[in-house]
């Protein structure tokens, strides 16, 4: 019915009326509590947790003290978890907690354990861990996601990774992107690259084709740029496109389309800082190649 702090001790009401103790009500020290119960009691989690159905935890309030749930916490990256935070149980009232595998990626065994673990105000037991267990059997339900280089030369694939290697003059390369699970999958395509365009396929349903484009390479050096396809749930996600670019040793700086002076004039001016084309390295023996390319009559 109530507490005292000031004599360490609760209030509690019995029921054989106002003639037993004082006047029906007797005290019960705070240190001499351990048959009443604060706590909650969850149920244990296990089983097979499908991508954005879940399973339910119940928190219950068994005891005649407010429960405060401090916080909960998950030691796995892969388990999910809401509500985030949960508001005061008073007794006798539950709350529900869902849990769920936010990115099945992360399994990689045939099973995998996590442990939920809630923290709270209850005396006897503050601490609450709760098994969950993933099983790999849900693989079946999953997409997997596929991407397929084109047939052409400069293509390998290398630590899960597709090469795809093209000239310094740009052009467009296609791949095709499916789905070998049986569950639909949603994927979309990330390119962080300034010189490279997505022309086609910048999302989609299952299967599709993503082409893109690739801007004249005017750097004397190689450049790669990385094209990242990522489907939600799926297996083998993300895949990795990385486009490796090649240089000319000769740079057609004036845009007629074969080496002459202007072109050791754009040159002389970039190692001054004075060129436009600020973007392009370039060294003096660079600048004395092309002047005997030039000097001998050798086009580009």
């Amino acid at each position: 019915m109530g507490y005292d702090d000031d004599n360490q001790c609760f209030k509690a009401k019995n029921s054989w009326g106002k003639s037993w103790g004082e006047d029906g009500y007797f005290r019960i020290a705070y240190n001499d509590t351990q048959d009443i119960k604060f706590g909650c009691y969850a149920c244990l989690a296990s089983g097979v947790y499908i991508e954005n159905q879940g399973e339910m935890i119940t928190l219950q309030n068994t005891g005649t003290g407010n429960l405060s749930i401090h916080n909960i916490t998950s030691d796995k990256p892969w388990l999910g978890f809401e509500p985030q935070t949960m508001d005061t149980i008073l007794p006798g009232h539950q709350k529900q907690l869902s849990v769920f595998v936010k990115d099945w990626s992360m399994i990689s065994e045939a099973r995998d354990m996590a442990v939920l673990t809630v923290h709270s105000n209850d005396s006897a037991n503050s601490v609450m861990k709760i098994t969950i267990e993933a099983l790999i059997e849900a693989q079946s339900l999953r997409p997997i996601l596929s991407v397929s280089p084109p047939f052409q030369n400069g293509v390998w694939i290398e630590n899960d990774i597709i090469h795809i290697q093209i000239q310094d003059t740009g052009g467009h390369v296609e791949f095709q992107v499916s789905n070998s699970g049986t569950s639909d999958m949603s994927w979309t395509v990330e390119n962080k690259t300034s010189w490279i365009q997505i022309e086609q396929g910048e999302s989609g349903v299952n299967t599709g084709i993503i082409q893109i484009s690739c801007e004249t390479n005017s750097k004397l050096v190689e450049r790669i740029g990385d094209v990242v396809i990522s489907a939600s749930g799926a297996l083998n996600s993300p895949q990795i496109v990385q486009i490796h670019q090649t240089f000319s040793e000769n740079p057609d700086l004036n845009g007629n389309l074969e080496l002459d002076i202007m072109d050791i004039v754009q040159m002389l001016k970039i190692l001054a800082g004075m060129s436009e084309h600020s973007d392009i390295r370039i060294q003096m023996k660079d600048v004395i190649r092309v002047l005997n390319l030039v000097g001998n009559g050798v086009a580009h």
